[in-house]
């Protein structure tokens, strides 16, 4: 006897829990919409073999069933059953986490993260799954502090094999960071996306056509290269995270690469992070020296007559909060 669990009404949605047997509680499984769909498929036998816990012995399952509202909004709950993809853009900054449904085995989820000002969906530079990327220069980079990244040992595995989790890397559910847009889900041969270069170097990227995006940091159980998890604590009076505790993009654009090879019902994938699009952007000219925010304003160099903007420094990195210090 087995249960199959679909994120959906019919049997040709993904399947987010398939088990049988008993002995243990089982996780909760959590559609991402408004449907899910329970299969009891039973053996010739007709009854679930459990040991006697009363007078009667226990025919078929129980189940315990809640809805929850949710905003579906939110980069928390996927609008397609198939494609897991968000997209996060603008000039502020948040918290980002993990999908709170379930995630069917094999599952890649993208957060594409891109700082910009425009506000119409054409007016936004959009990587597409052919033709080159843009590589022009733009006045915003992306800011990424890891506060959280959890995976769970696998269902039902023994006190021996928890410590042996405790010594190794576990892959099977990982966060890659990337330092630019990634059009599709990268078929990489193994968990650090290594290409040789034609000098022999290696690194971890991957190429659409004649641009290459590259790996910042793989986050795996058992192996966090840099966190801010004083950040989690707190989220309102923390310290700020420093740069040496979070990560700085190259460019504008950020993709994050959320990958499960097991459900997340029985091996739950967590991370929350903080992100912040960093406006590069000042007035006038720079003047030179050590302090970038020394302007100059002539009138040769301005592009039209007429009044123009004196604004104060929106770059973090100039002040206290991004790691600046005696700023004059």
């Amino acid at each position: 006897d087995y249960i199959t669990v679909y994120d959906g009404y019919t049997t040709r949605d993904p399947i987010i829990l398939k088990i049988c047997g008993g002995g243990q509680a089982i996780p909760q499984a959590i559609s991402s919409g408004p449907e899910l769909l329970v299969e009891f498929t039973t053996s010739p036998y007709g009854t679930f073999n459990t040991p006697q816990t009363s007078g009667h012995s226990l025919h078929g399952f129980q189940l315990e069933v809640s809805v929850r509202f949710v905003d579906i909004q939110t980069p928390t709950y996927a609008k397609s059953k198939r494609i897991c993809e968000f997209w996060l853009r603008g000039t502020g900054h948040g918290v980002l986490q993990n999908p709170l449904h379930s995630l069917a085995p094999n599952t890649t989820c993208l957060y594409h993260l891109q700082g910009t000002e425009a506000r119409a969906i054409d007016a936004i530079n959009i990587p597409r799954r052919s033709g080159a990327l843009s590589t022009s220069p733009t006045r915003f980079k992306v800011w990424i502090s890891v506060l959280k990244f959890e995976l769970a040992p696998e269902f039902g595995a023994t006190e021996e094999q928890m410590l042996q989790y405790q010594t190794k890397e576990d892959c099977s559910g990982m966060l890659r960071i990337w330092d630019g847009p990634l059009r599709e889900v990268p078929n990489c041969k193994d968990v650090s996306c290594l290409t040789t270069d034609k000098d022999g170097t290696q690194r971890s990227s991957v190429r659409f056509g004649a641009n290459t995006t590259n790996i910042i940091a793989r986050y795996c159980r058992g192996s966090v290269p840099r966190s801010c998890d004083h950040g989690i604590l707190n989220m309102s009076s923390s310290r700020p995270c420093t740069l040496s505790e979070s990560y700085v993009s190259s460019s504008d654009f950020v993709t994050l690469e959320l990958k499960t090879s097991d459900s997340t019902v029985l091996r739950p994938l967590q991370f929350a992070l903080r992100y912040e699009f960093v406006d590069l952007l000042q007035d006038g000219t720079a003047i030179g020296g050590e302090n970038e925010c020394h302007r100059r304003f002539a009138s040769s160099q301005m592009e039209r007559k007429g009044p123009h903007p004196v604004r104060s420094v929106r770059n973090i990195f100039l002040f206290g909060r991004g790691g600046a210090k005696h700023l004059q």
